[in-house]
C-alpha cells in the first residue's frame, strides 16, 4: 500500500516540475513586459531622432541648392573673365590689322557674355536673371538654414552687359541680348516683358546702329539707326547696367585708336566690377560652407545618438536575458536542493518504518 511517506520522489518530483514551470512562466512574462517597455523606449527615441534627421535632410536640400547657385556664379564669372580677355584680344587684332572678323568677334563675345550671365534659372543664378531690368537689381538667393524659420540671403551681383536708350519722345529702346536686336517700346514691363507695348520698330545691335554722337549738356546722344530699311535718328540717353559694356556700335565701329582705347577703358572697368562680383561670390561661398558644416555636425550628432540608443537597447535586452537565465537557474537549483532534502527526509522515514516492523510496539493486533 502506497502512502504519502512511501510515495517517494515520483510524487514530489511531479510537484516540483509543476512549480518550476509555473515560476518560469511568470519570470518569462515579466521578462517580456520589461523587454517591451525597453523596446518602446528605444523606438520612441529612435523615432524622434529620425524626425530630426528628416528635417536636416530638407535643410540640406535648401543649402545644397544655394551651394549650387554659388558654384554657378563662380563658374560664370570665370567664363566671363575669359570672354573679356578675348574681347581685349579682338581689339588688339583690330588695331594691328583692321580686322572686320575681329570686330564681329567682339560683338559675338559680348553676346556670349550675356548668355553666360543668364544661363541658369533665377533659383540657381546669383550673377544674372535680374529682378528688375529698369534698375538691374541683382538676383539674391534666399534659403532656410536652420529650424528657426529664419532665412539667409546671399547677395547677388549682375555681371551681364545690358543697356537701354531712353528716347526724348518718351519711348524706350531695349535690346534682346540673345538675338542682338533693339526694339522700341512705349511701355516696358521689366518683370513680365511679354506684357510690354512695342511700337513695332526695331533694328540690329550688330549692324543696325551706324553712328552715335557724343553726349550733349543734358547727356542726350543721337543714335543713327537703320529701321525698316530706312535711316532714322533717335535722340535720348544711353543707360547701361551690369558691367557697362556695349557693342562696337558704341565705339564708332572701332574706326580709330581713340575708339579702341575707349572700349579698352570700359573693359578695364568691367574687369574691376567682375573682381568685386567674384569677391561677393567667395563671401557667399563661405556663408554656405558654414551652414553646410553646421548641418553635417548635427547629422553626425544624430547618427551618434542613434548608435548610442541602439547600443543601450541591445545592452538592456542582453542584461534582461541574463537576469532571466540567472533567475530560472536559481529557481531550478533551489527546487533541486529542496528535492534532495525531501529525498533525504524520506530515506530517514523509510529506515525508521523498516525498523518499526520488528518492534513489539508495532505488532498487528488483528493477527
Amino acid at each position: 500500500m502506497m502512502t504519502a511517506l512511501n510515495a517517494g520522489g515520483l510524487s514530489f518530483g511531479s510537484y516540483q516540475q509543476v512549480a518550476l514551470d509555473s515560476m518560469v512562466e511568470r519570470a518569462a512574462s515579466a521578462l517580456e513586459k520589461k523587454q517591451t517597455k525597453l523596446s518602446e523606449t528605444y523606438q520612441t527615441k529612435s523615432d524622434a531622432i529620425n524626425r530630426e534627421s528628416d528635417k536636416l535632410v530638407k535643410l540640406t536640400s535648401n543649402i545644397k541648392n544655394a551651394e549650387v547657385a554659388v558654384e554657378n556664379g563662380i563658374e560664370g564669372i570665370d567664363e566671363i573673365e575669359s570672354l573679356i580677355a578675348k574681347m581685349r584680344s579682338a581689339l588688339g587684332d583690330i588695331e594691328k590689322s583692321d580686322s572686320d572678323y575681329s570686330r564681329e568677334q567682339y560683338d559675338e563675345f559680348l553676346r556670349q557674355l550675356n548668355s553666360v550671365a543668364d544661363r541658369y534659372s533665377s533659383a540657381f543664378n546669383p550673377i544674372g536673371r535680374v529682378t528688375d531690368r529698369s534698375t538691374w537689381s541683382p538676383n539674391d538667393i534666399t534659403y532656410n538654414k536652420d529650424f528657426t524659420g529664419s532665412d539667409t540671403t546671399l547677395t547677388g551681383t549682375y555681371v551681364g552687359a545690358d543697356f537701354r536708350i531712353e528716347d526724348t519722345d518718351g519711348t524706350t529702346w531695349i535690346p534682346d541680348l540673345t538675338s542682338q536686336t533693339l526694339s522700341e517700346y512705349t511701355s516696358y514691363n521689366t518683370q513680365i516683358p511679354a506684357d510690354s507695348d512695342e511700337t513695332g520698330r526695331s533694328t540690329s545691335t550688330v549692324t543696325g546702329i551706324t553712328a552715335v554722337s557724343d553726349p550733349d549738356a543734358d547727356g542726350n546722344q543721337t543714335f543713327t539707326m537703320i529701321v525698316d530699311g530706312e535711316e532714322v535718328s533717335v535722340t535720348g540717353k544711353l543707360v547701361t547696367g551690369g558691367l557697362g559694356l556695349t557693342g562696337k556700335w558704341n565705339y564708332n565701329n572701332f574706326a580709330t585708336s581713340d575708339d579702341i582705347n575707349a572700349a579698352l577703358e570700359d573693359l578695364n572697368a568691367a574687369s574691376t566690377k567682375l573682381d568685386l562680383a567674384r569677391s561677393q561670390m567667395v563671401a557667399n561661398e563661405k556663408i554656405v560652407e558654414g551652414h553646410t558644416n553646421n548641418i553635417k555636425e548635427k547629422q553626425d550628432d544624430l547618427k551618434a545618438d542613434q548608435k548610442d540608443a541602439l547600443y543601450k537597447n541591445l545592452e538592456g535586452l542582453t542584461k534582461l536575458e541574463q537576469e532571466y537565465n540567472q533567475q530560472v537557474s536559481a529557481m531550478q537549483q533551489n527546487l533541486e536542493a529542496m528535492s534532495a532534502q525531501q529525498q533525504a527526509y524520506l530515506s530517514v522515514f523509510a529506515s525508521a518504518l523498516s525498523s518499526a516492523g520488528n518492534n513489539p510496539l508495532f505488532v498487528d493486533m488483528n493477527v
